[in-house]
């Protein structure tokens, strides 16, 4: 029972993430980008975003199913439903949060951001490993 316990988390793990990746998939498709590496550092962004609430989430998920557990004497069973159900409609609250105009607000500045250092990171990575390179064949003759 507990493999398949296990097995069941791990799978709804994922297809979590993968539906983080959607939704930033889907935020994005609003905002205009420059091209396609932003929006690809977009989409890396908002799902990052996402994970970062989902643990804020279920730890409060954690703490009111041990408060319910506690005053109405549920089981084991129960509390994990009701844990993947808190879970689910924090899920849904930030969904709709983020179909709204506020959203554009916070997340097309850090999107920009993020895009940005990740553009500079680049640069001067492949710059430095041009200029190893051309130093080493130097070197060698």
């Amino acid at each position: 029972m507990y493999k398949v316990q296990r097995i069941f988390n791990y799978w709804a793990t994922i297809l979590l993430q993968l539906a983080y990746a959607y939704l930033g998939y889907k935020i994005n498709l609003e905002y205009k980008y420059n091209d396609r590496l932003e929006f690809l550092i977009g989409i890396l962004v908002t799902t990052i975003l996402m994970n970062i609430l989902d643990n804020i989430f279920c730890e409060i998920a954690y703490r009111t199913t041990g408060f319910l557990s506690r005053s109405c004497g549920y089981n084991s069973s129960d509390r994990k439903m009701v844990h993947w159900f808190i879970r689910v409609i924090l899920y849904i609250v930030v969904y709709v949060i983020s179909i709204t105009p506020l959203c554009s607000i916070i997340l097309t500045p850090v999107v920009q951001y993020f895009t940005r250092e990740f553009i500079e990171w680049f640069n001067k990575s492949t710059t430095d490993f041009s200029n190893t390179l051309l130093d080493s064949v130097t070197n060698s003759n």
